[in-house]
């Protein structure tokens, strides 16, 4: 499910920049860091989408758990593929062995990933797609993901530039060269700010971050 998931939103995310940028390669030079996942967790960050958690939400609970995406105007429910149950996702390690890439800080938890492929919206020169998770109480998060397409010296760079939760900044890219990630460390728990002699957030440590945003429920 995993590889299936990080190849279609691939190919989704370069069709749609691709429609409004005309590269002069013609090619895609890299695709960077496009996975976003979710854990869901208590106070005090027991995994609550883990059955061997304590913090477990149950099995009622998670079946009733949903996710939607916006289609054509139309919210409407992603279901689990056909070999799977639901849409939560078992612990893994994501570019271990590429990159160095390790998202030390949340190996053990269970996550929701991000879908993309919904209806792109522009607002302040950006593109956003819009995510829900829906619990079985009615209660439901509100992720908004903004995206960019750049022109690289072998063709275009695609990555993820601005998440946001329930209307409240959780993570944003700097320009290239410019200024490092900021990370809200309410949704980053595991990341200690570096910061600069005004008090800004300059980095995190680790410096690679993570790709998981937390989810305090």
């Amino acid at each position: 499910m995993k590889n299936y998931l990080f190849f279609l939103m691939i190919i989704i995310l370069f069709c749609s920049c691709n429609k409004n940028n005309t590269p002069e390669t013609g090619r895609v030079g890299a695709v960077l860091n496009l996975r976003i996942t979710f854990a869901i967790v208590d106070e005090a960050t027991n995994d609550r989408l883990n059955p061997e958690s304590n913090a477990y939400y149950g099995d009622d609970e998670i079946r009733g758990l949903k996710i939607f995406i916006i289609k054509n105007g139309v919210k409407v429910e992603v279901l689990p593929p056909n070999d799977q149950t639901s849409v939560i996702i078992p612990p893994y390690r994501w570019y271990e062995g590429i990159n160095g890439f390790i998202d030390e800080g949340m190996l053990g938890y269970f996550c929701i990933p991000f879908i993309w492929g919904g209806d792109v919206v522009k607002e302040d020169e950006h593109s956003y797609e819009y995510f829900y998770i829906q619990y079985p109480d009615a209660s439901e998060d509100v992720i908004k993901a903004g995206y960019s397409c750049t022109k690289g010296e072998n063709g275009l760079v695609l990555t993820y530039d601005q998440i946001w939760i329930n209307g409240e900044l959780a993570f944003e890219r700097g320009a290239w060269g410019i200024k490092d990630f900021y990370y809200n460390t309410k949704y980053y728990p595991w990341l200690v700010p570096v910061l600069d002699d005004e008090g800004n957030q300059v980095g995190v440590m680790p410096k690679d971050g993570t790709s998981i945003i937390v989810i305090t429920k």
